[in-house]
């Protein structure tokens, strides 16, 4: 009889530990058993959720993750309250894998556990994240460099603000343990930490202009790490150091069809903010391949045609018209390049009606950096920005017309208009 066959039958004496050892077994050798057997183990898995430990819950996330099986989302959203009822106290230190002992957590249960649950989209609550943020600032020292890469990652996919400790605790270890980080992980821990802006005090920027451009290993990053590791540079304004002249020079290596339509939006946004910030090249004399004008461009131009109307943007339209104004919807920018919600174009106002996406997730107040970004640019394009977020709005429009009037009155006195 085979192996199958044997793990069939005899599934159903199968504890805990057993379990996980099949599925990540299964997943190490990328190997998918017959008649949906992993199935099966998720059918005993979920009548045993209670008697999950640390290991035994990441190793299990992580193997149906990695095998894309169709129930890995239906177990992330079942284990997800698990691991934080498994959480020790904030003050307790992670140790590494091979030093944890009883099941405990340990920084790769921990980095397991942020990487398989915001690849599937499950968030696992505001609560379990921010702990899983002290034990990184706590044990920084013995996570292991792709554990780091793969947190701040996972925090910047929830759009989860970890906090400026945590944001700093990335950077320094960036710096420090740089060798430690394979290419994707340089990669992925720059565009995380991009997502926040960086630390406080352009912690983010002052990393960009004091590594040297080798310790990034360009020439060794795939496309879509070239473009990831470009913008980052660019979102924090970085454009005079060593690293993003290097970034822009070893384009010239590549050839444009390797590049995705998301990394050739990337770099077109990269350039695009070198413009911005010295039209002139006075002080940032860096120059594109051209195929980054040609393509980025049209990649770019994708998503000022995707113009979707919310009920929320047609109420903010209403009450501006209310006021004797004479509002546009989804108009260009003069150059063509900037989609705006809704514009008076006599006064040179952009109403921007920011959603949920246009706000970190845990920080109700707090506007995301690319949020942050379009503002800039369109205050360079000349363009006074009202930004209504999606929370007032809905305490004012609840309240009436007369409410929603004197709102937004208020707001468009404010830029002079």
């Amino acid at each position: 009889m085979d192996l199958e066959a044997t793990t069939k039958r005899l599934l159903a004496t199968f504890q805990i530990q057993n379990l996980s050892n099949f599925a990540w077994s299964c997943a190490v050798l990328k190997y998918k058993p017959r008649d949906d057997l992993l199935g099966l183990v998720a059918d005993r898995m979920e009548q045993k959720v209670d008697e999950f430990y640390p290991q035994a819950l990441t190793n299990t996330l992580w193997a149906y993750t990695v095998l894309k099986h169709p129930r890995a989302q239906r177990l992330a959203e079942i284990l997800a309250p698990v691991i934080l009822s498994k959480l020790p106290e904030p003050d307790k230190e992670l140790m590494q894998a091979e030093s944890a002992t009883g099941g405990e957590f340990s920084t790769q249960t921990v980095s397991n556990a942020l990487w398989t649950l915001s690849s599937l989209g499950v968030h696992p609550g505001y609560e379990l994240l921010d702990r899983l943020a002290i034990f990184v600032v706590k044990s920084s020292q013995n996570f292991k460099a792709q554990e780091l890469s793969n947190s701040v990652w996972a925090f910047a996919q929830f759009a989860h603000h970890p906090g400026n400790e945590a944001l700093r605790t990335f950077e320094r270890s960036l710096l420090e343990r740089r060798e430690e980080y394979t290419t994707q992980a340089l990669a992925n821990t720059t565009i995380g930490l991009s997502v926040f802006g960086g630390s406080e005090d352009d912690g983010l920027n002052k990393l960009f202009n004091d590594v040297t451009p080798s310790w990034f290993r360009l020439s060794e990053c795939n496309s879509q790490d070239l473009s990831n590791i470009t913008w980052a540079i660019a979102s924090v304004g970085a454009f005079q150091s060593d690293l993003y002249k290097a970034a822009v020079r070893e384009l010239f290596r590549r050839d444009s069809m390797d590049f995705q339509l998301e990394g050739l939006k990337m770099l077109f946004h990269a350039r695009l903010m070198q413009h911005d910030f010295d039209p002139e090249r006075e002080t940032v004399d860096v120059v594109y391949p051209d195929w980054v004008a040609e393509l980025g461009r049209s990649a770019w131009l994708q998503q000022t045609e995707d113009t979707r109307v919310s009920t929320f943007q047609k109420e903010v339209l209403e009450t501006v018209k209310s006021l004797g104004h004479e509002p546009y919807m989804e108009e260009l920018t003069d150059d063509g390049l900037l989609s705006m919600d809704i514009c008076l174009k006599d006064k040179r106002v952009a109403i921007e009606c920011d959603g949920p996406s246009h706000f970190y997730t845990n920080l109700t107040e707090g506007l995301t950096q690319k949020t942050k970004l379009r503002d800039k640019a369109l205050a360079v394009r000349g363009w006074k920005v009202v930004t209504v977020p999606y929370f007032e709005w809905q305490v004012e429009w609840g309240a009436g017309a007369v409410s929603a009037k004197s709102y937004i009155e208020k707001k468009l006195q404010a830029v002079g208009a």
